[in-house]
């Protein structure tokens, strides 16, 4: 699960605008990234601005 925070492991991030996590989380970009397969919480997005 892709969780906000610091901690151990691999990191990564999309800018500040909420449309930018929107469109990583719809074209698996953080899995990718991450080399992982994994679910986005979509309680994440509260964490972005308009």
């Amino acid at each position: 699960m892709l969780v906000p925070g610091p901690g151990a492991g691999r990191g990564t991030y999309t800018c500040p605008r909420l449309q930018c996590f929107e469109r990583a989380a719809a074209r698996r970009a953080f899995n990718r990234t991450l080399r992982a397969n994994l679910r986005v919480d979509p309680a994440l997005s509260r964490l972005y601005t308009g």
